[in-house]
């Protein structure tokens, strides 16, 4: 049987880097609290350049973190990695395993963590009443 592939082309928002650092190309941006964008191309400081908002990324994993297919994963601002901690960024869902000594994990930045524990939670709360 013949298989379909699903690509979906990011979208591309204005962000005015209004720090006194460069963003760098693939350098990851909070977008407020809610979610993650990677800067598409470097952004200089006072300059205006895109942030990708959808898709899929390869990004580095906390030490010792281990996440499964669709779990809800987070960034670590400080840390500069993805980790399995509610209080940290919304980065997306993971879309492969990653055990605890991997260092990068794929993650589809196009859903929020945030949504996706939501309905991880429903999905579970579901199973429990049926």
């Amino acid at each position: 049987m013949a298989k379909a592939v699903f690509y979906q082309k990011g979208n591309i928002l204005d962000y005015l880097n209004s720090s006194e650092s460069l963003i760098g190309a693939g350098d990851v941006v909070a977008m407020g609290t809610t979610k993650i964008a990677v800067a598409a191309d470097n952004i200089f400081p006072g300059k205006t350049g895109g942030l990708v908002s959808n898709g899929v990324f390869i990004l580095p994993k906390a030490s010792g973190v281990t996440v499964n297919m669709g779990d809800p994963v987070y960034f670590n601002l400080s840390n500069g990695n993805i980790t399995n901690t509610s209080t940290d960024v919304p980065a997306g869902i993971a879309i492969a395993a990653a055990g605890s000594s991997d260092t990068n994990v794929y993650v589809d930045i196009s859903v929020g963590a945030a949504a996706a524990a939501a309905a991880a939670a429903g999905a579970a709360g579901a199973a429990a009443a049926g």
